[in-house]
């Protein structure tokens, strides 16, 4: 450990005790060991040496408890994170007075504990005959009703048999009602019954006259319609078919006039076309094969350069002479290079033998002062030996002095290397330079490619004079056979041998045109004569199915189908007839609702009174039911004692629960005592030493953190409404500025009676300047009251804190 914490553990030893471990720690304490006294100054003034005697004396008699001490009084950095912070035991025991308090408290908070059980147990009590009174309140309830039921149970009779006559009498009088009203409805329907006959013959009368006549229904009507559609688009396309052959006919007259102008001007007949197409095309490959011969000899002739002067005068002398030049030059530039390198390094050999010589001749040097020492103070043998290390230090710098000449020597020899290097470089570069300027290249590659092209043009020359010839002699022959279509000089030719093309191509396509409009002619007729057939059988069709029938003319189908059409609606009329039939026959009045009102509103009166019937007679049955009811009733009476019972039992318990009532709010006043006494003898420690450490702690670092201080005064911080102790959240400086203010703040809070300084060894090093402000500003308060000792390796704090720094250690 370091001596500033050597000293902070002596000093904590020397205010709550030595162990035996620290005794023999600090062993010896006599100043003879060290070199000096330690002395204590005590509180009434007096100083005390310290001793061993001293020292024993701690042993027996602490000054302060070593645990209450470093609650409130130390810190160090190298002290261990506390795994949970809190006030350690002795702190509660130095309250005396104030702790004695507390235990009067306690027991007086056991009492207070008990006092929701004592209520509990009211309140179970208090529920209970609260049950049995409702219980009994019921069946008072009950007996009550039952007593009244029975005084109008015989008053109800009399008006149920009084009920019932009236009951019957209604009956009787509804069914002598409904017979007449069954009477007339047989009259009426009788009568409708004869109507309805009559009707329903009059109805096949007519039908069986409609059916003498043609009749067509919407289905043959439809097929007649379509058949006449049919007809008519016939028709209509035969017209178009007639005018696409007359068109085609105009544009087949108009193609041959435009094929005949281009043989004219091919100078063909109809017998040898295929042999003038074959001509043309000759003559078009004939001109390009030629054009393609053209150009390659003016490419030819245009690729020689004037610069291949020079190469025809010379050859290849030229590439020979630059190359040797280069390569001689290079040579001897690179043997210079050589040489060069070979004077580094023996330059870099001598220095270093220049090195370890002179570190020879300081090692020995020294040797020799070190032993001119000791023979002037131990033993005059040594001057020996100080004489053969001077000699050789003398020795060693002469080498040294040797190396460094040689030295010199070489650096100028590579010196003048360098600049013949140069030399050469710059006379090879501007040579070269000017000759590749002259061909207008930048470089001797690009200049043997240069040549490699002339020579390679070089070797073409004979074919160059082949090609000549061959295009003069196709020219010639392209001239004569072109002559005779208008051609009058060579510039002329593209442009005849394109009109030839188009004049051939324009004959080809109107011969394939002509072709294809005869086709379609042929076509067209054919699609023609279909149509006429198709007409011709429909037309048949139509007459053969008209006289079916028994029709002349299309124009009659519509009154045909007017008739089958009426005699549909006949046959629909006699099956409403008939059904009616069938309704008065079988009584169905209401499916007559419709068609005889009369008839319906005297079934309907009926209908009325039967349910009416109904209803009185479900009357009559309940009444019935209810006397019987009533009779055996009547037979269980409730008397007046019995009710007289009930009322007592509950009087009894609603007294009971007055009681309980009334103790359960006494309980609230004797609670509310009880903590006030507990408070006065208490006070509010806890809450004070809150208050404060909050003060001290969000100076640090804010409303970060929501700490909770226990009765025991334990600290813990609640995050994410969870609680967790300080070192499982909190980075290593954060807890020290925790501790910081947890122990400043519960030494304010208990303000012990003897006043215990604040001793801190190096344990704001973990803080930044903003916190190390902060903290100096609470140790600069805290001085006015009490000692404050500071141990630190910052040579800075005593400045920041603006106070003179007592020792340096």
């Amino acid at each position: 450990e370091s001596g500033k914490t050597t000293l902070y553990k002596f000093i904590v030893g020397v205010l709550s005790g030595f162990t035996v471990q620290e005794l023999e720690k600090y062993k010896p304490w006599k100043s003879d060991h060290f070199g000096g006294s330690v002395v204590i100054e005590t509180s009434d003034g007096s100083e005390k040496t310290l001793s061993v005697d001293l020292l024993r004396d701690s042993l027996s008699q602490s000054v302060l408890e070593r645990r209450y001490l470093e609650s409130m009084s130390t810190m160090s950095d190298e002290e261990d994170i506390p795994t949970s912070i809190k006030a350690d035991g002795t702190v509660q025991a130095s309250l005396k007075r104030k702790m004695l308090m507390m235990e009067q408290a306690n027991s007086l908070l056991k009492v207070r504990e008990r006092i929701p059980d004592f209520e509990s147990y009211l309140i179970q009590l208090e529920k209970q005959a609260s049950n049995e009174v409702n219980q009994l309140k019921s069946e008072l309830s009950r007996l009550r009703i039952e007593r009244k039921s029975c005084i109008e149970i015989a008053a109800k009779k009399q008006q149920l048999l009084k009920d019932l006559n009236n009951t019957i009498s209604r009956i009787e009088k509804l069914n002598n009602d409904m017979r007449i009203l069954e009477e007339e409805v047989d009259h009426r329907l009788e009568e409708l019954k004869k109507l309805h006959e009559k009707k329903l013959s009059d109805i096949f009368r007519k039908i069986e006259e409609m059916r003498a006549k043609p009749l067509l229904s919407d289905e043959q009507f439809e097929e007649f319609r379509k058949l006449l559609e049919d007809l008519k688009i016939t028709r209509k396309d035969m017209q178009h078919v007639r005018s696409d052959i007359e068109r085609i006919e105009e544009r087949k007259e108009k193609t041959l006039q435009s094929l005949r102008q281009a043989k004219e001007f091919l100078k063909c007949e109809d017998s040898n076309f295929e042999t003038l197409k074959l001509r043309i095309k000759n003559i078009e490959l004939s001109y390009r094969i030629f054009e393609t011969k053209r150009r390659k000899l003016e490419d030819y002739i245009s690729r020689y350069q004037r610069v291949w002067k020079m190469f025809e005068e010379n050859g290849d002398e030229i590439l020979k002479l630059l190359e040797d030049s280069s390569s001689s030059s290079s040579d001897r530039i690179r043997q210079l290079s050589i040489f060069a390198e070979d004077l580094d390094e023996n330059i870099r050999k001598l220095e270093r033998q220049s090195n370890v010589f002179r570190i020879v001749g300081s090692v020995s040097f020294v040797g020799m002062l070190g032993s001119i020492f000791a023979a002037l103070f131990l033993n005059p043998v040594w001057f020996y030996l100080a004489i053969i290390s001077g000699a050789m230090g003398a020795s060693m710098f002469g080498f040294v002095s040797r190396v460094m000449k040689k030295i010199e020597s070489e650096n100028e020899q590579k010196i003048q290397l360098q600049l013949e290097i140069r030399s050469l470089q710059k006379e090879k570069k501007g040579s070269l330079q000017r000759t590749l300027e002259s061909f207008g290249v930048n470089s001797l590659d690009e200049l043997k490619e240069m040549y490699s092209s002339y020579v390679s043009w070089k070797k073409g020359t004979h074919e160059l004079i082949d090609l000549k010839r061959e295009v003069e002699e196709e020219e010639k022959e392209l001239f004569n056979q072109l002559k005779q279509y208008g051609l009058q000089s060579v510039e002329e030719m593209p442009s005849v041998i394109l009109r030839l093309g188009e004049a051939l191509e324009h004959a080809e396509k109107c011969m394939m045109e002509t072709s294809i409009l005869e086709e379609q002619t042929l076509a067209q007729k054919k699609k023609y004569n279909d149509f006429l057939k198709h007409l011709h059988e429909a037309e048949q069709d139509l007459k053969t199915k008209l006289q079916k029938i028994g029709l002349s003319d299309p124009e009659q189908l519509e009154e045909a189908r007017k008739r089958f059409a009426e005699v549909r609606e006949l046959e629909k009329s006699a099956e409403d007839t008939r059904k009616i039939l069938e309704a008065i026959e079988q009584k169905r009045i209401d499916e007559l609702h419709g068609t005889e009102p009369e008839l319906w509103d005297i079934w309907t009166k009926k209908r009325l009174l039967k349910s009416e019937t109904d209803d009185l007679t479900k009357v009559k049955d309940r009444i019935e039911k209810e006397l019987n009811l009533l009779q055996d009733s009547g037979e269980n009476e409730v008397s007046f004692e019995q009710l007289m019972i009930k009322i007592e039992n509950i009087s009894r318990l609603e007294v009971e629960i007055r009681l309980y009532s009334q103790l359960r709010e006494n309980l609230g006043d004797v609670h509310r005592s009880i903590s006030e006494e507990i408070e006065m003898l208490t006070g509010a420690y806890v809450e004070d030493f809150h208050k404060e450490f909050e003060n001290l702690f969000r100076g640090f670092v804010g409303s970060s953190y929501n700490c909770v201080v226990n009765e025991d005064l334990s600290l813990k911080l609640q995050l994410r409404g969870k609680m967790y102790e300080a070192s499982q959240i909190l980075s290593r400086a954060t807890v020290d500025q925790l501790l910081m203010c947890y122990k400043i703040a519960l030494y304010r809070t208990l303000d012990p009676e003897d006043s215990l300084p604040l001793v801190i060894d190096n344990a704001l090093i973990r803080f930044d300047e903003t916190r190390l402000k902060k903290a100096i500003d609470i140790i600069k308060e805290e001085a006015l009251k009490r000692q404050v000792i500071i141990f630190t390796s910052d040579f800075e704090f005593p400045k920041k804190c603006e106070v003179q720094n007592v020792r340096n250690l």
